[in-house]
């Protein structure tokens, strides 16, 4: 298993964006209608992870702040692969769509953009988005 990524164990064998970059540059086309789904989701990822990550040194106990910091990392990679897709309908980068787009050019569902509330209500939004993001997900493949 050695020089294999973490996400090509995972159920599903979920690419990478240097995977996404590759079939890109094999010329595989992305339409716009699911570029910009895509996009969406990939901002959603992009938003709650920003939310969870505020939680490191903040949380009630130490597990609890590192667990938060790893789901927001999944999220991030959630994020980076969706926009790295979208990205390539358009000739765009991750960044690009991450960082360099007006603050109403991004479209998000409302539970991700609830702030944080206190520590109860952070896992609320999170256990509904996490059963949302299986359901979809499934639904997806």
């Amino acid at each position: 298993m050695s020089g294999e990524s973490a996400t090509r164990i995972t159920p599903g064998n979920a690419l990478r964006p240097e995977d996404i970059a590759e079939q890109v540059a094999a010329g595989t086309r992305v339409s716009d209608d699911v570029a910009e789904y895509a996009l969406r989701l990939g901002v959603d990822a992009l938003i709650l992870a920003q939310r969870l990550g505020w939680w490191i040194s903040r949380g009630p106990e130490i597990e609890e702040d590192i667990a938060l910091g790893n789901i927001a990392l999944d999220l991030l990679g959630h994020a980076r692969s969706f926009l790295t897709y979208a990205g390539s309908a358009w000739g765009r980068t991750e960044d690009d769509l991450a960082y360099w787009r007006a603050e109403t050019e991004f479209r998000s569902c409302f539970l991700v953009e609830q702030p944080n509330g206190d520590f109860g209500r952070t896992i609320a939004r999170q256990l509904v988005f996490s059963v949302y993001q299986h359901e979809l997900y499934s639904r997806l493949v």
